[in-house]
């Protein structure tokens, strides 16, 4: 019995026991950073030792070859699966993306192929040899392919123990006295074994009689990562990073040991300070400039800081704060340093702001008391009565004047409705306003509180919300003007009475002195006589004309002259004017000329026929008298529309006369004004004829006006079309709309 053969299957085969209790420790924790891959490795660790078993037991070559060419699933595995678990552990898994995946897993793949493809080209072996020592120990001639399999192998496994050492000195400041240091390094050595035992069968396998021992490295291998998990928890316990936590705080952090020495600095306290290569100085004279602190020499520590203050320098303010780093013995402290400039800059511009709108505030507010108090002094001051209500028509404020109108005290019109003081009358006129927003004008009789009856004149507008009209927001309330127009009213009715009165005075005598003048005409008389008589018959009815006239104004006043609202045809009224003005105008020489119709239609208008033959024979009347013989008056209508797309109806009368002066054209409508050619000497007038046509015209709606040159006045008068909506309001008294 050879005792050689047989201590190296034991050893095989504890190689695989221990490989396959860490490859289940692993899958156990494959959802920890790193497990997945510890127990893929061990995996591979453990099929590798398991296939060398058999291929030392097997009786024959082409087993012992078999079993070999098994075994390489697990010897090409390892080393890449060993290099994926150090990039989990040194949390650089970022790497294993793109082209390194290729690379790594490219060479054990196409060795594969050769190794079992090996018979056909012998790249891998080009022979084999049992040793001399032991006949169940097959030695293999190496192949030109298998050295490049080898040194990738090799490779990788130096990549990977590259990154445990460049962890282990990363950590070596960061984490000297910790656990994850020595879980970095541990895993080093645990590496170390399987290169080192490799390397010397590859290189001197006579010594080892043929024998691979590097199962037995990675047996070593996996009781090294038994003890770093069950004493440092590898894989179960790993480190948050350091560089991507401590170097990427927004805050200063300066780590002072119980020596006062600067043991660690992240780069934002670098760019605070402006000083690199920190660690190692003493806090005391590194940071006496900085923190304007005494650089003397001290008994170590942070004693020279107080826990806490404020740092304020030319372009920044930082707070700091000292905290050890454990409690009890101390060995070190932490001064962290928070950049609050940002934060004083905003207070002080809110307490600057805060300043300013304290300013505004109380000069909005005295602007509001001055404009309540110029707001109050002018409803106190007012010579009308105000009330203002809510849109319930409840009362909320009145004025003085209101209250010597209506008799009653403020305290006792507040809060009552506005229809229990100014009477029921007011209440038809209230409620078609209080479901509006349009302000109305209304006349009504108020009764004083001792009785007696005023004529006022009411004025109501609502109170719009902050949206306005626009939007659609409703009344919040209205405003009532009340105006005493008892006076004006006792007024009016007196001169009604009087113009009356005297009118009818008058026609009895003037009739009278007609009848007598006809008369006296009809006796012999002398030529002197009968020219005096003239006279009187002229004066005679020149007065009968203006009593007349006055009375045409009286009515027109009134607003009830215009009696039928009819649809009336413009070519009606300049036929009509045509056919009455033909005579008259033959007998003193002149020609009435009438304008054809235009090709479009001219829409009708609204209003009292009669009416408005009446206004175009005041004005064609005027052109006949004051055109010289041999002159031309025409007559014409047309439609026309306003800049607002509205339709009007024009009807123009039009003479060759000598035009009217500019001095005397702003007072052509006043009434009793005769122009310069009606004084004495000239044409007689009573200086009503236009004031009669322009208020017969403005109560349908209308208005004229007046082109004058040298050689011709064209007067023109503008009435609204059925079609515009322009109907004046008189215009609902009777007839169709």
């Amino acid at each position: 019995m050879d005792w050689h053969f047989i201590s190296y299957l034991v050893v095989l085969a504890f190689a695989a026991l221990i490989s396959l209790s860490v490859a289940m420790i692993g899958l156990l924790h494959r959802d920890r950073t790193g497990g997945l891959a510890l127990g893929l490795a061990m995996l591979a660790v453990a099929t590798w030792a398991l296939f060398y078993i058999l291929e030392a037991s097997a009786p024959t070559l082409v087993l012992k070859v078999r079993w070999s060419q098994l075994a390489y699933l697990g010897t090409l595995s390892a080393c890449p699966l060993f290099l994926r678990l150090a990039l989990d552990v040194t949390k650089q898994s970022r790497w294993w993306r793109g082209v390194l995946p290729w690379l790594v897993w490219s060479v054990p793949v196409l060795s594969l192929l050769l190794v079992f493809t090996n018979d056909a080209h012998g790249l891998i072996w080009r022979g084999f040899t049992f040793s001399a020592s032991n006949p169940q120990i097959l030695i293999y001639e190496r192949g030109p392919a298998f050295w490049p399999m080898a040194v990738h192998s090799y490779l990788v496994l130096l990549g990977a123990v590259a990154l445990l050492i460049g962890t282990a000195t990363r950590y070596r400041a960061a984490y000297a006295h910790s656990v994850y240091r020595r879980q970095v390094l541990l895993a080093l050595f645990a590496a170390a074994p399987p290169w080192i035992l490799n390397g010397l069968y590859l290189l001197r396998s006579g010594v080892l009689g043929g024998r691979d021992p590097t199962p037995l490295g990675f047996a070593l291998t996996g009781l090294l990562l038994l003890w770093n998990i069950d004493r440092f928890h590898f894989i179960d316990l790993l480190p948050v990073a350091r560089d991507r936590v401590f170097a990427s705080l927004k805050d200063a952090v300066i780590v002072v040991d119980d020596r006062g020495r600067i043991a660690d600095v992240n780069p934002a306290a670098e760019r605070i300070l402006g000083r690199s290569n920190l660690v190692g100085s003493k806090a005391r004279i590194s940071l006496a400039h900085w923190l304007g602190t005494p650089g003397l020499p001290g008994s170590g520590g942070v004693d020279f800081l107080p826990p806490q203050g404020e740092l304020v320098t030319a372009d920044r303010t930082l707070e700091w704060r000292v905290a050890p780093l454990e409690a009890g013995s101390t060995p070190g402290y932490i001064i962290l340093l928070h950049d609050v400039t940002l934060r004083k800059q905003a207070e002080a511009a809110l307490q600057a702001l805060n300043a300013t709108l304290e300013v505004r505030v109380a000069e909005r507010t005295a602007q509001i008391l001055a404009e309540k108090e110029r707001s109050d002094a002018i409803l106190r001051s007012i010579s009308d009565g105000i009330v203002m209500t809510d849109r319930d028509a409840y009362i909320l404020y009145v004025n003085p004047t209101f209250t010597y109108l209506s008799g009653y005290d403020a305290e006792e019109t507040l809060g009552c409705p506005v229809a229990e003081i100014l009477g029921e009358s007011c209440k038809p006129l209230l409620e078609p306003m209080l479901s509006g927003d349009e302000t109305r004008q209304e006349e009504l009789q108020l009764r004083h509180k001792d009785g007696r009856i005023i004529d006022i004149a009411m004025n109501i507008s609502p109170v719009r919300g902050h949206g306005g009209a626009r939007e659609g927001c409703g009344a919040t309330g209205y405003v009532c003007t009340l105006r005493d127009i008892t006076g004006l009213r006792n007024l009016d009715r007196a001169r009604k009475s009087f113009i009356d009165n005297i009118s009818h005075q008058l026609r009895t005598p003037v009739t009278n002195l007609k009848l007598y003048a006809h008369l006296m005409g009809q006796s012999s008389l002398s030529d002197e006589s009968h020219a005096y008589l003239q006279v009187i018959e002229d004066q005679t009815a020149w007065l009968q004309h203006l009593i007349e006239d006055i009375l045409e104004m009286t009515s027109l006043d009134s607003g009830q002259a215009i009696r039928a609202w009819n649809v009336v045809s413009p070519a009606t009224l300049v036929d009509h004017i045509a056919t009455r003005y033909q005579r008259e105008a033959e007998r003193v020489g002149l020609r009435v000329h009438v304008h054809p119709q235009p090709s479009t239609h001219v829409p009708a208008v609204l209003g009292d026929q009669i009416r408005l033959i009446q206004a175009m024979g005041e004005i064609a009347d005027n052109a006949i008298r004051f055109t010289p013989r041999g002159g031309e008056v025409s007559v014409r209508s047309a439609a026309d529309k306003d800049e607002y797309g509205r339709e009007w109806v024009t009807l123009s009368i039009a003479d060759t006369g000598p035009g009217i002066p500019l001095a005397e054209q702003p007072r052509l409508f006043d009434r009793f004004f005769r122009g310069t050619i009606t004084e004495p000497g000239h044409l007689s007038g009573t200086g009503l004829g236009l004031s009669i046509a322009d208020a017969i015209v403005r109560a349908h709606g209308g208005h004229i006006t007046v082109k004058t040159a040298p050689g011709g006045t064209t007067f023109t008068i503008r009435l609204p079309a059925v079609s515009s909506g322009l109907i004046p309001s008189d215009s609902s008294a009777s007839g169709p709309v």
